[in-house]
């Protein structure tokens, strides 16, 4: 059928991009990220310690964590002994669930859901004969590799790494569907253009 194709479609896609970036950076420099040791021999540059003390404090603060943006300092009682110190959980996720506690951390999951939901929507709504079905799966392929990334990383606390999370969100998200202009021409491209724009302005607020 026509959706299963879409499906074999959207796969291949998917491991072409894989395929063709690792290959791009080479297979040594990607799994040597992944294996790289610090000076004392640890891996990831020690995140494995910094992730095992930031889930002691989840332990101890489960409900309510211990307030936004206030990692480094309980780190400060909780941290491992060892030749560095940890302003944040280098794991976006720990941070979440340690910051804010399982009440935080519903609400971040409900918000996922909502947003999957969405773009499936959006997915069964298109064939993947249109041009504007490739351009929403390239947002979320984009999307992924972030989520990837906060797994060893913090980076969406960057104002603008977070506006480029949101601008493809709102491009995953968005109708793309492009309307006849009454002038000819013309192009008038849906609702694209103000999810964006609101997009990128709620970005620049955090």
């Amino acid at each position: 059928s026509a959706l299963k194709a879409g499906r074999r479609t959207t796969l291949a896609f998917l491991g072409t991009v894989v395929v063709t970036s690792v290959a791009w950076v080479g297979v040594d420099k990607v799994a040597g990220e992944f294996l790289y040791q610090d000076q004392s021999g640890l891996l990831l540059g020690g995140r494995q310690l910094i992730w095992q003390d930031t889930s002691r404090i989840i332990r101890d603060f489960p409900l309510f964590g211990t307030a936004l943006t206030t990692s480094q300092t309980p780190m400060l009682q909780y941290e491992t002994p060892r030749n560095f110190s940890a302003a944040e959980a280098h794991n976006d996720y720990l941070q979440i669930a340690a910051e804010g506690g399982v009440l935080l951390v519903a609400a971040v999951l409900a918000c996922i859901s909502i947003f999957v939901v969405g773009v499936r929507q959006r997915f069964r709504g298109q064939g993947s004969d249109h041009t504007d079905y490739w351009i929403r799966l390239g947002a979320v392929v984009g999307l992924g590799a972030i989520a990837l990334q906060e797994m060893v990383e913090s980076s969406l606390q960057i104002p603008g790494n977070a506006v480029l999370f949101c601008f493809l969100a709102a491009v995953a998200l968005s109708d793309l569907k492009r309307e006849p202009s009454a002038k000819a021409g013309q192009r008038v491209t849906g609702k694209l253009e103000p999810a964006c724009v609101g997009a990128t302005v709620a970005a620049a607020g955090l």
